[in-house]
Parts: structure tokens; C-alpha cells; sequence
């Protein structure tokens, strides 16, 4: 199982919390859990008491809310699902499956091929997705207050009772928070807040993408073997003696059969774990363009606010984005296996074998879909929709407004 969390980001998910590994490993889901639960409710506040008096502080603090409310979703599912992360890793780990000796060396090279490149694709978009969340994480907290301090003269004033506008993200809070003391503790909760989210996002996500990308090699593996399946039987006879060409063809479909099923197995635990995590994350994507269509037609927001929440939408469609891209490969690389089965030497192959090859093929009508909930799947189409259906939505409450 260590194999399984090392070769796929799984000490990120120590790192966020998600999965508790080490002695004082519970404090950091504690600090996320609490400081975001409480900003949640501080700043659900601060949106309705500036309304839209201040559209850009409103948008701003539902879009923390929806980003707080995810995290938070993230954390708490990871904790309570353990055991299938377990699974997960310890398959993972063990290789999933082993052929044995029913591989041909052409296969063989395949194979070690697309490991490659699964490999690949775990460092890059690990080290892009790290870069790109911590400078979000930077900007936010420090390279924001400044500029927008440079560019444009703020009021500190309490013109909305109990807004504290000296923080990173202004946040109404239910007391005075003009004495020093009582701000630097404002201001440290959500710094705390504002790098303990990078954490769980890189606990979800990086999992996600590595695990995605191990997934794929093995459904891609699993099309290949069946392709080669013809190739895979005559190498076996000739190794072994005592085997005719048809108990050679049986046993290596059957461990590709048997591959299938594991990879299957695997990839339902899979989605258990991100099951309703993808659903908040999905909603809060198309809550986000409404919002960022509601306040970049506005017309008494000034460009700075204006620039700041394109930031935001960026990152929150990019987050989306990847999930939603990954869920469609898995989608197509576990559909194409049935076109890799019928691209093989099946008419050659008796009654029976073809039998088996139908049944087969049948299995591998219905495509391995990432749930959301139940309510929708990740994929470039849902991705789509959710563009869509944010349009529609931004034009019933401009026309409402």
C-alpha cells in the first residue's frame, strides 16, 4: 500500500488531512474543517450585509463560501472512506494484475510504453497544478491587498458595520475588530484558511490525476492484450509443451478477462471516493459563472475587481476542467476496448472462443463514466453543459435583477 501512495501523490492526502498517517496528522483536518466552517458562516454574512451595495465584496465572498463548502466536502468524505482509499492504493501498489507468462515481447514493449507515458503525465500535471494553486494561494493573500492598496485608494472605513477590510478577503465579523490584537487573530484564522485549502486541493486533485492516469494505462493494457490476444496464445505454446493452441488462446483471454474485471473493481472504489466531492464541485463551477456574468456586466464595479474574479473563474473552470477531462478519457480508453477486441483474429477462432469473445464485447458496451452525485458525469460534455447551463441561468437572474 506505500507503494500505492508514493507512486500517486497519496502524501498529499496526509498533507491535506485526508488521510491520517502520522502522530498530530488530525490537526490539519481540524484547523481546515474549523477555520473553514467558521468562514463559511463569516462570510455567507458578509454577502448578505453588503447585498448588493458592494457586488464585487458579495460575489467575492459567495465565491469562498462555494470554494470553502467544496473543501470542506473533500475532507470529510475522504475521512469517512478510508478503507476504499486503502483499496485503492494497496491495488495500486501490487501492480493490479499480473499476466504471467501469456505476453508476447511485442506486447510487452507496449505496455512498458504506455507506463512511460502514464508516468509522464503524473510529474507534469503534478508540478503544473502545484505551481498554479500556490500562486493562486500567493496572489490572493498578498500580491492582491497590495496592488489593489497601489492602484486605487481604500476606504477603511466601517461603512458596512463590522466589515473588516484590512484582511486579504474582506469578511464581516459579528465584533469590533479595530483593536490590533483582535485583527492580527482575524488575520491569522484566514491565512490559516488560505493555505490549509491548497492542501486538501492537492489531496483531492493530484490523487485524482494520478490515479486517473493509472487507470487509463490499465484500461489501454487491458485493449491491448485483448488485441493481441492470437499473438499472446502462439507465444505461449511454444513455451509450454504441453499446451495446444487453444488452451493457450482460453488462458490468455481469461487473464485479460480477469485484468478487465480487477481494473473494474478498482475504478468503482475509484468513483466511491470522489463521488460526492465531483458533485459540489461541479455545482459550485456553474454557481461561479453565473456570478462572474452577474458582476463583470455590472456596471459600478471597477476593472481591478473585475480582473481579480476572472482570476478566480479561471482557476475554478480550469479545476473543473481537468476533472471533467479525465473522466472522459476513462470514458474512452474502457470504450475502445471493444473495438480493440474486434480488431483481433476473432474469425479464426471456433464457435466457442467466439462466444466468449461476444460475451466479452458485451461487457464492454457500457463505458467506465466518473459519477457526480448521480446527477451527472465528468466528462468534456458535462464540462460543456455546465457552460450552458450557467449562460441560461446568468439571463434569468439579469432579467430578474
Amino acid at each position: 500500500m506505500k507503494k500505492g501512495f508514493l507512486d500517486n501523490n497519496g502524501y498529499f492526502m496526509a498533507l491535506g488531512g485526508q488521510y491520517l498517517c502520522f502522530p498530530g496528522n488530525w490537526i490539519l483536518p481540524f484547523l481546515h474543517i474549523t477555520t473553514g466552517s467558521i468562514h463559511i458562516v463569516l462570510l455567507a454574512c458578509t454577502a448578505y450585509i453588503v447585498n448588493i451595495q458592494d457586488l464585487a465584496i458579495m460575489c467575492e465572498s459567495l465565491h469562498f463560501v462555494v470554494v470553502l463548502a467544496t473543501t470542506c466536502t473533500m475532507e470529510i468524505s475522504s475521512l469517512m472512506l478510508r478503507s476504499k482509499i486503502e483499496y485503492v492504493m494497496r491495488t495500486l501498489g501490487e501492480g493490479v494484475y499480473s499476466y504471467e507468462d501469456s505476453l508476447d515481447e511485442a506486447s510487452l514493449k507496449e505496455m512498458r510504453q504506455l507506463s512511460s507515458k502514464a508516468k509522464y503525465g503524473k510529474k507534469l500535471g503534478t508540478r503544473i497544478f502545484v505551481i498554479l494553486v500556490m500562486l493562486t494561494s500567493v496572489v490572493i493573500s498578498f500580491v492582491r491587498p497590495i496592488i489593489m492598496h497601489l492602484i486605487q485608494k481604500l476606504d477603511y472605513s466601517d461603512d458596512f458595520k463590522g466589515l473588516n477590510r484590512y484582511l486579504p478577503v474582506h469578511t464581516w465579523f459579528p465584533f469590533d475588530t479595530h483593536d490590533i490584537w483582535v485583527r492580527i487573530l482575524c488575520g491569522v484564522n484566514q491565512f490559516i484558511t488560505i493555505y490549509t485549502v491548497p492542501c486538501t486541493v492537492f489531496g483531492f486533485d493530484l490523487t485524482f490525476l494520478c490515479i486517473s492516469e493509472e487507470i487509463i494505462y490499465q484500461l489501454k493494457t487491458v485493449g491491448l492484450t485483448m488485441r493481441n490476444v492470437k499473438v499472446r496464445a502462439k507465444t505461449l505454446m511454444k513455451s509450454r509443451a504441453d499446451m495446444d493452441f487453444g488452451s493457450a488462446l482460453t488462458k490468455c483471454l481469461n487473464h485479460s478477462v480477469e485484468h478487465h474485471n480487477v481494473v473494474a473493481r478498482l475504478f468503482k472504489v475509484f468513483n466511491d471516493v470522489y463521488y460526492y466531492s465531483l458533485l459540489m464541485m461541479m455545482t459550485g463551477a456553474t454557481f461561479m459563472l453565473c456570478l462572474s456574468c452577474i458582476l463583470f456586466t455590472a456596471p459600478d464595479v471597477g476593472f481591478s475587481s473585475k480582473g481579480t474574479f476572472l482570476c478566480f473563474l479561471l482557476a475554478e473552470l480550469f479545476h473543473t476542467f481537468l476533472f471533467c477531462w479525465y473522466g472522459d478519457q476513462m470514458k474512452e480508453a474502457s470504450s475502445n476496448i471493444l473495438n480493440e477486441i474486434y480488431g483481433s483474429d476473432w474469425i479464426e477462432y471456433s464457435v466457442e472462443m467466439k462466444l466468449y469473445i461476444i460475451m466479452v464485447m458485451h461487457r464492454s458496451l457500457k463505458p467506465l463514466t466518473v459519477d457526480a452525485g448521480g446527477f451527472m458525469d465528468a466528462s468534456m460534455h458535462t464540462f460543456a453543459n455546465v457552460l450552458s447551463s450557467a449562460y441560461s441561468y446568468f439571463n434569468l437572474l439579469n432579467a430578474a435583477r
